[in-house]
């Protein structure tokens, strides 16, 4: 008789997926470059207005 543990199980469909899928990871990197664009854009025009 086999153990339960040494039969290979199928992932059941219905399951919900662990992990994140690629257009979830690249909405996250666009609204990461958003971000860093307007900080970065917001510290130039500080470092310009100190320099006048």
């Amino acid at each position: 008789m086999l153990s339960k543990s040494s039969i290979p199980q199928q992932p059941d469909p219905s399951a919900p997926q662990a992990g994140f899928s690629l257009i979830e990871m690249m909405m996250v990197l666009a609204i990461m470059t958003i971000i860093m664009g307007s900080v970065f854009k917001s510290i130039d025009l500080t470092q310009r207005t100190s320099r006048s």
